[in-house]
């Protein structure tokens, strides 16, 4: 009897541990940031790719939770998305957006590239995403390169645009 009582015992433990760890995964169109969600592109899948150098580029700090992501959307659908304030309610955009789309060089190509960088109305923590079409020495299956970096306001908003450079390694 006492064995049992154990064995059911155990049973509900595992049983909770597996309630409590279900229920602490986000919505996948989330990002989660401490205490903060953020919404994502629908679309959006999260890669493998690692690049410190793009990181660098757009000045996003090593405290920054920085992941890429890829995608086949047109860049301009995915930024746009983000100055829809029906997206993104709790949040107001500060920089990019379909005025930040552009291209750049990275020898030999030209890429496509846009960015937008918004915060949470309380200016406490926020979001910089980049986006640039990939190219074959990236090694992604998709279209496009999505970079999203969260974190503290204070060090999102020294994050930048693409500016030209020779090489992503």
């Amino acid at each position: 009897m006492k064995k049992k009582i154990i064995q059911v015992v155990i049973v509900a433990i595992i049983a909770l541990i597996l309630l409590v760890a279900y229920l602490n995964i986000p919505d996948s169109n989330e990002i989660t940031n401490n205490t903060v969600s953020y919404p994502l592109f629908s679309d959006l899948e999260q890669t493998s790719y690692k690049n410190s150098t793009l990181w660098n580029i757009v000045n996003a700090s090593l405290e920054l939770n920085k992941t890429f992501y890829s995608s086949d959307s047109e860049i301009s659908d995915i930024v746009e998305w983000y100055e829809n304030k029906e997206n993104i309610e709790e949040y107001e955009i500060i920089d990019g957006g379909s005025r930040g789309i552009s291209t750049t060089n990275i020898d030999p190509y030209n890429i496509s590239y846009g960015y937008v960088k918004i915060h949470k109305n309380n200016k406490t923590e926020g979001l910089f995403l980049f986006a640039i079409k990939s190219i074959k020495e990236m090694n992604i299956e998709k279209e496009n390169l999505i970079g999203i970096a969260t974190g503290p306001w204070d060090l999102i908003k020294n994050c930048k645009k693409i500016g030209n450079f020779t090489s992503l390694e």
